[in-house]
């Protein structure tokens, strides 16, 4: 098992996955980064050798760190995912062995890429925007701004949400 941490959720993937703290990683921070003013990066990029799909995980923890807007959320997210998408592919040509061989796998052996937008809202207290909290609601108005684009098989999970890996809360 491959075990990473975002804030207070603890990831632990299946052995034969290969999987990346993309954020974290000392690539990304010294040579995508800055690349045109910023880049962004999510949290994780794992790639499930069973089902060739590469998940790109981002964990958003508003129950920890307050509220924002819905459509900042939306955007930031987005700009999220795409950013490290193109990150991947300078990691596949550019980064020693232990970033090349994720990215690969990742950018050319991958027959689907999904999205996952790991938030927690508060319990209580001011949310997002009315209905904020409601993930389905959230995931649609995603999917509504990515019809076009890349971003078609997006998930806005929680912790408890069942998905290939599993999420404990420290």
């Amino acid at each position: 098992m491959t075990v990473l941490r975002a804030g207070r959720f603890e990831y632990t993937f299946e052995t034969d996955w290969d999987v990346l703290a993309y954020d974290d990683a000392r690539y990304y921070k010294k040579n995508v980064r800055m690349i045109a003013g910023g880049t962004k990066g999510v949290d994780f990029v794992a790639y499930d050798p069973s089902r060739r799909t590469a998940w790109l995980i981002e964990v958003t923890d508003y129950a920890r760190h307050g509220v924002t807007k819905r459509s900042d959320l939306i955007r930031e997210s987005a700009a999220k995912f795409r950013d490290t998408l193109a990150g991947l592919v300078g990691m596949r040509l550019g980064a020693g062995t232990q970033y090349r061989e994720v990215a690969a796998r990742v950018s050319c052996e991958a027959e689907r890429v999904a999205f996952v937008l790991h938030v927690e809202f508060p319990t209580s207290g001011p949310t997002l925007e009315r209905g904020a909290g409601d993930h389905r609601s959230l995931e649609a108005k995603f999917r509504r701004a990515g019809e076009s684009g890349m971003l078609r098989d997006i998930r806005v999970v929680e912790a408890r949400t069942t998905m290939p890996w599993f999420v404990a809360t420290g």
